[in-house]
């Protein structure tokens, strides 16, 4: 979840982490909501442990959870597997990722390399 200079917070999925805050930062992310509202920070980030149709379930679950549940998530990170099980009706492994380690090495990509970045974060383990 990114924190957007309205105060209000985007959600999305990524392969990528750094790459795609990155991208956000500088206005390449091909969307239109940070473009318009740009990230202060990388307010929360989780690693799902499933499908990538997962993902995009949990992503579209936060999504219309509203401003209430991305509230609540950003105060209790632990809360993502009750959240997504009442949602989506299935347990989901989901780890919380360190926001202010991912968020800088996003900003310690050079420009020219943030299209061929590897993830950083790929092989890390969470917290």
């Amino acid at each position: 979840m990114i924190e957007c200079a309205n105060g209000a917070y985007y959600t999305g999925y990524t392969v990528n982490l750094a790459r795609r805050f990155r991208q956000h930062l500088d206005g390449t992310a091909n969307v239109k909501y940070t473009r318009s509202n740009p990230p202060v920070r990388l307010a929360r980030c989780w690693r799902l442990y499933d499908t990538v149709g997962t993902a995009l379930k949990v992503e579209s679950a936060i999504k219309r959870g509203g401003t209430a549940a991305k509230r609540r998530l950003l105060a209790d990170p632990g809360a993502i597997e009750p959240f997504v099980a009442t949602r989506l009706g299935q347990s989901v492994t989901i780890e919380t990722f360190d926001a202010c380690a991912v968020e800088e090495a996003a900003r310690d990509l050079a420009p020219e390399d943030v299209k061929t970045a590897d993830d950083p974060f790929a092989t890390a383990p969470p917290r």
